[in-house]
């Protein structure tokens, strides 16, 4: 708004300028509030998340798409998986048990006698053994049971896996191709700024309207909105890629 005072020329036009410019600049402020309101949401929500204050640093842009090291399965295993994994050892352990509950357990008793039987004394050791013969019931319902509902945890277990490993080859993939773009360079930001000083020489010199000159702001804006939101979108791939 300062700058467009300064270049305008005197008269009607100007005033209209002047107008118009005000009119786009309270609109970015809208905008700017806007984004000021999201940021302070998200951060309370992060904060609510972990429990504790958070102090956001400058982020480095450079950092936001850097390279996620590959993990091995054995090294960091999603924990979904290992929650499946052990849902299904535990339905084994359950069928084994199931079985093993139909073989009969013995029972050894042994004891000491004594009878006395008209003032004579007689000693003795009993011995006994019991051993149950279940005639029905040997325990398949329940292992049966127990080994669907392992068979089923580990078919969800192998349908999870899938579907973790194909979205991580996804969001790599993602990840190598942003990398390659914002590699070149932030050639982005100083086109951005030479178009600005640029416009705003040409509208000083009566060469350019304040359309072309309001064009050329935006142009160079959208240029940098736009390699921001592929940080973003790239910033969220790293997301992905951590084990949740």
């Amino acid at each position: 708004a300062k700058a467009m005072t300064e270049l305008s020329k005197g008269g009607e036009t100007a005033r209209y300028d002047v107008l118009r410019q005000g009119l786009e600049a309270r609109a970015h402020r809208h905008g700017l509030a806007r984004a000021r309101a999201d940021a302070a949401a998200s951060k309370q929500a992060l904060e609510a998340w972990l429990g504790e204050r958070v102090n956001l640093p400058t982020l480095e842009r450079s950092g936001l798409v850097a390279a996620a090291a590959a993990r091995k399965a054995s090294s960091s295993e999603h924990p979904t998986l290992t929650s499946l994994r052990a849902s299904a050892q535990a339905s084994e352990l359950e069928a084994r048990a199931a079985r093993r509950r139909s073989v009969p357990d013995p029972e050894l008793f042994a004891g000491y006698r004594q009878v006395d039987v008209e003032g004579a004394t007689g000693r003795g050791i009993a011995l006994g053994i019991s051993l149950p013969l279940p005639l029905f019931d040997h325990g398949q319902g329940d292992a049966r049971r127990a080994e669907a509902s392992a068979l089923s945890a580990r078919a969800e277990l192998e349908r999870e896996r899938r579907r973790l490993t194909a979205r991580a080859r996804a969001e790599q993939e993602r990840l190598r191709v942003l990398r390659r773009e914002l590699g070149t360079g932030d050639q982005s930001a100083r086109d951005a700024t030479e178009l600005r000083e640029g416009a705003r020489k040409l509208y000083a010199a009566g060469e350019i309207s304040l359309v072309e000159l309001l064009d050329a702001y935006r142009g160079a804006e959208s240029a940098e909105l736009a390699r921001l939101d592929t940080l973003d979108k790239g910033a969220l791939a790293k997301i992905a890629l951590e084990p949740a």
